[in-house]
């Protein structure tokens, strides 16, 4: 059940930006960013620093709504562009075009998200049965085709240690 939801999480994450990019609207925002934090000196000089980028937009509906992410840049700034795609029936689900556009890490979001829902829903293998078994009223299984049981494979497991088996010619 956890890895289903973790599939169906990654299926979501993965077709949500991009499912904007082809129903969604777009109009232009206006943008305000500010620096996050210190310098991060694992990242080169054109990223080290983390921006948090605000945007507003006005909406078909008339009404303005926002949005913010969070980008990487250096010391003075970071590039932003200036349009947003939302959905017209709920424009509270917007992003800015960078974060919409296709890209590979959605469609590995995607895959491994439907391998995650496919291999754990999956209906377990049956395994044939060489016997067809029927259920008598007093609870014991009659297997037709078995007339006589062979124990001969018990008797090697019940035997003392030291004890030869002998066959009889």
């Amino acid at each position: 059940m956890v890895i289903s939801l973790v599939g169906l999480s990654m299926l979501l994450l993965g077709l949500g930006n991009s499912l904007l990019f082809f129903v969604g609207n777009t109009t232009a925002a206006h943008i305000e960013t500010r620096r996050f934090g210190g310098s991060t000196d694992q990242y080169p000089a054109s990223g080290r620093y983390e921006w948090v980028v605000n945007y507003s937009f006005v909406a078909e509906d008339g009404k303005t709504y926002e949005g913010n992410t969070r980008r990487r840049g250096h010391d003075l700034g970071v590039s932003v562009e200036r349009t947003v795609y939302y959905l017209p029936q709920a424009p509270v689900f917007s992003a800015l075009e960078r974060e919409v556009r296709p890209n590979p890490g959605q469609l590995v979001l995607v895959v491994l998200g439907l391998f995650l829902i496919v291999v754990v829903n999956k209906p377990p293998k049956r395994v044939p049965t060489k016997f067809k078994t029927v259920s008598r009223a007093d609870g014991s299984l009659d297997v037709p085709g078995l007339q006589d049981y062979d124990d001969s494979v018990e008797e090697v497991f019940l035997e003392e240690p030291g004890e030869r088996r002998r066959e009889d010619g």
